[in-house]
């Protein structure tokens, strides 16, 4: 979305060398990175009137979601925080998950963190 790029810093794709395109899983040789700092620190996601998702940093939100890269992430309902996990999905967002149930598997797995954090917070207000 060219209009909100600029929101979280923007995109630009980098060409790897042979060497660094090798040492990755998925052996691309051409990645999207983020282009500048983020325009806020933190973002909130609206996903219905009582149900929030707060990312506490959005430069470690829009990096991992470049690198399929799993990150924590706080679900917010009124009265209520708990720590959830992340995972980006190209052109879809973020696929979210409590640890009640596993994230979908892509077709390399996932690229940096093997497993998502453990999740054992939740907070009432």
């Amino acid at each position: 979305d060219p209009q909100r790029a600029p929101l979280t810093g923007g995109c630009h794709t980098v060409m790897l060398s042979g060497t660094e395109a090798n040492k990755r899983k998925d052996k691309q040789k051409s990645v999207l990175m983020r282009m500048h700092e983020p325009m806020f620190g933190m973002a909130i996601e609206m996903h219905e009137r009582s149900r929030w998702i707060l990312h506490r940093s959005v430069r470690h939100a829009v990096d991992a979601y470049f690198k399929r890269q799993y990150v924590t992430a706080e679900e917010l309902t009124p009265g209520q925080a708990r720590e959830v996990v992340a995972r980006g999905q190209f052109g879809e967002g973020f696929e979210y998950s409590d640890g009640s149930k596993p994230l979908a598997e892509t077709e390399d797995g996932p690229v940096g963190m093997e497993a998502p954090p453990s999740m054992d917070s939740s907070r009432e207000y």
